[in-house]
């Protein structure tokens, strides 16, 4: 699999920061999924900051760093699959499939794993968690 649906030892420092929307733990991304995702990127801050990712479904906030500045779901170019109740929204970034998707074909979800097995996948760039999808799938 490619590096980006591999396994990840980002829990080290990533448990220590929580989100301030919600305090749970989130996971670190690379800055490069916060650029592409962040709506106005010229905006932000300190790019060079750290930031996590909150996957929490009933919290706002997106992206968090250590100073608790902080991106929320309005605040992004992207809807993030994971975030929304609607089931149209993508969970799969690479490839462009929504959960509805998913769920009407289950062939779908062989043909992203095989793809990510070739290393055509873009997930820690293209998807808004920085993470590799297939966990998202139904």
């Amino acid at each position: 699999m490619s590096d980006c649906c591999g396994t990840s030892n980002d829990k080290s420092s990533a448990a220590q920061v929580v989100c301030p929307g919600c305090l749970n733990k989130g996971h670190k991304i690379s800055q490069d999924t916060l650029l592409h995702h962040v709506a106005y990127p010229w905006r932000i801050k300190d790019p060079s900051e750290k930031y996590w990712f909150c996957p929490n479904f009933d919290c706002h906030v997106a992206y968090y760093d250590s100073e608790k500045n902080q991106f929320t779901k309005d605040q992004l170019r992207t809807k993030i699959g994971i975030k929304e109740a609607d089931k149209d929204t993508l969970i799969c970034y690479c490839f462009g499939v929504s959960q509805n998707d998913a769920l009407q074909n289950p062939e779908i979800k062989k043909f992203v794993a095989e793809q990510t097995k070739l290393a055509k996948c873009a997930c820690t760039t293209r998807n808004p968690s920085g993470k590799c999808c297939l966990k998202d799938f139904p």
